[in-house]
């Protein structure tokens, strides 16, 4: 079982944990990523794997691919201003940034998808942040959050960056 003490995602906007960058709402992105990648701190180990990204109507939806035990999607839905995120992104208004926990609550949610167990999602634990710096043929920005279960085990994801390529349906 994952437990989390919350302390890094109650002091976000402190310690830096959004991306790397100490102030909310920003974040530097890691330049070392190969277009259709993401990389985080999972539960503080090194994790990465392939991802992708596609509109979900006015949505974007970033999916990472299984890998070391785990997998994930997160949907931005509303930026934090109150703007779908495609309608952000079509007027190039970067950094897009959305509050994730639960989905209609705030501005969108993810869930964490372990090889074995119960699913993790935003709204059963801290929540945290997307943080989208461009989107075209890939869609690259960080992330940072806390997702718990039903039966209140938690996992961390922190530091996350992300170059995720288009999915092409």
């Amino acid at each position: 079982m994952r437990h989390l003490g919350l302390v890094c995602f109650s002091l976000f906007p402190l310690l830096g944990c959004d991306g790397a960058s100490a102030t909310p709402g920003t974040c530097t992105p890691d330049a070392a990523l190969d277009s259709g990648t993401a990389a985080a701190m999972v539960d503080d180990a090194a994790w990465s794997t392939t991802a992708t990204w596609n509109w979900a109507g006015e949505s974007a939806q970033i999916t990472a691919a299984p890998a070391d035990g785990w997998r994930f999607s997160v949907v931005g839905q509303l930026t934090d201003g109150g703007d779908t995120v495609k309608a952000a992104a079509d007027a190039g208004g970067f950094p897009i940034t959305v509050t994730l926990g639960e989905s209609g609550e705030s501005g969108g949610f993810a869930t964490v998808y372990p090889t074995d167990g119960d699913s993790y999602i935003t709204a059963n634990a801290a929540g945290g942040s997307l943080t989208i710096t461009e989107v075209g043929e890939d869609l690259v920005g960080c992330f940072s959050f806390s997702a718990g279960t039903d039966g209140g085990d938690t996992v961390a994801i922190a530091d996350g960056s992300v170059r995720a390529a288009l999915l092409d349906l």
